[in-house]
């Protein structure tokens, strides 16, 4: 019910702290059509479940959600709210407007493949009328781990690539992408039920794409792939493994456009 109440709720819970929740809805036109009494607590947080203008941008991605309206800061800052915790936005950030903090806790659990990092919640504490905030890890709620996995031409992955699943738990997300040239698809649809029979079980989700793979029939005897291959292998020492990886898929695409 507290959640619930429109425009907004207002609770004093004591002298040190009271509440405003601001319900999940399609617009926040009307929020300020009144205003919550005069702050009577040393500090007053808001719970709120919305997007707020200029905190859904994550890089190169923007993460906008489905549903609900837009909230701006202002509206916020008329409501004289000292901390904001919010809702909706799926991966943790926090920015300071003015003497007004928001927070974003994240999901607090893997909702969906590629929140990647872990989970957890924001644990706040009032104290000389400020609030501060510390992550609490969420470690029943897993995390989500994407494996990029270039097997060999035959069609036989490396299993140093695959040794994280034996670090995972059954809450934990795993989704494997095959990548590369392989000569059939039967040997690695072979090797890939046999990770199914044995992961699936020990974890939450294990799903697997093979979009990213090429088939090309008996490319392991064309003489120039099989140069290419040796060559990389004699370098794979000295190099970072995802230069070294990154290097070997560059090339065999070169050479088989060459081919073409």
């Amino acid at each position: 019910q507290f959640l619930e109440e429109e425009p907004f709720s207002h609770r004093v819970i004591n002298d040190e702290v009271e509440l405003i929740a601001i319900a999940h809805r399609e617009s926040y036109a009307n929020l300020l059509g009144k205003l919550p009494p005069k702050k009577k607590s040393k500090v007053r947080i808001c719970l709120l479940h919305a997007t707020v203008i200029g905190m859904s941008f994550s890089g190169i991605r923007e993460e906008i959600e489905e549903g609900g309206g837009l909230i701006d800061v202002s509206q916020l800052q008329a409501l004289d709210c000292d901390f904001v915790s919010v809702g909706h936005i799926h991966s943790a950030r926090s920015q300071v407007f003015g003497a007004m903090e928001i927070a974003y806790a994240g999901s607090a659990r893997v909702w969906r493949k590629g929140e990647v990092g872990i989970r957890g919640g924001l644990l706040l504490e009032v104290k000389d009328s400020k609030v501060t905030k510390s992550f609490v890890h969420f470690e029943s709620a897993g995390q989500y781990i994407e494996l990029n996995v270039q097997p060999g031409l035959d069609g036989i992955p490396n299993r140093e690539s695959l040794e994280i699943l034996s670090k995972l738990s059954k809450f934990d997300w795993v989704r494997i992408n095959w990548f590369g040239v392989v000569d059939t698809m039967e040997v690695l649809m072979q090797f890939q039920r046999e990770l199914e029979m044995e992961w699936k079980p020990k974890l939450r989700i294990l799903e697997f794409d093979n979009s990213a793979l090429k088939v090309v029939a008996n490319i392991s005897e064309n003489t120039y792939i099989k140069k290419f291959i040796q060559l990389m292998e004699s370098k794979k020492e000295h190099m970072k493994i995802d230069e070294w990886t990154l290097t070997k898929r560059l090339g065999l695409e070169l050479l088989l456009e060459e081919k073409k």
